[in-house]
């Protein structure tokens, strides 16, 4: 628990440090994505229509991860300005690998078979999972390649700090990103 909380510091600190050219480069993907989030407003969406739209909305979203660790890890001077603006290699790498993870969590859907606390012990594994992986990320945003194994065995004993890096972080930039328009957003009739 110690490391969680160190890890919560930690990058809370970073993130204070480095706030003037995070939000510099984080300025064009974030807008992106909320705008991205308005489009579900807008009225007689098909189910295509707001599909395409959700996975546009993924693009930003790897942007502000590689731009953050970039920035985070090699400092301000490793983005430009106004930060990453084109999509490459290692923008795709990086979203393969979040497809790869989600392949290896598909087994615990057989958790939300379980009465009462399926959906808690899918998304515990699930994250769970997501965070001892997920040092492949920072290495793909700085070309420090790390494969999904080593990630695993380099977190054995930082579960706990992983869990909280990799999942509460990001899921706190996806509230203020994304849940309060998508719920209104979903509520519109999709035909």
């Amino acid at each position: 628990m110690k490391n969680a909380i160190k890890s919560i510091v930690g990058g809370v600190t970073y993130v204070t440090y480095y706030f003037k050219p995070l939000s510099k480069a984080l300025l064009v993907p974030v807008a992106v994505s909320f705008l991205l989030r308005l489009a579900h407003l807008l009225p007689d969406l098909s189910r295509e229509t707001v599909l395409f739209i959700d996975f546009l909305h993924w693009i930003p979203y790897i942007l502000i991860a590689i731009t953050t660790h970039k920035i985070i890890l090699e400092g301000p001077d490793s983005v430009n300005t106004w930060g990453i603006n084109r999509i490459g290699l290692r923008e795709i790498k990086f979203a393969l690998s979040q497809i790869v993870i989600v392949l290896f969590t598909l087994p615990a859907i057989l958790l939300l078979y379980v009465p009462e606390i399926g959906f808690f012990l899918f998304t515990f594994a699930a994250a769970y999972m997501f965070g001892r992986m997920s040092l492949v990320f920072p290495g793909i945003a700085t070309g420090n390649q790390m494969r999904f194994f080593d990630s695993w065995d380099a977190t054995a004993h930082h579960q706990i700090m992983m869990f909280t890096a990799a999942i509460v972080f990001p899921l706190v930039i996806y509230f203020f990103t994304g849940v309060p328009l998508t719920f209104k957003g979903d509520s519109v009739d999709r035909r």
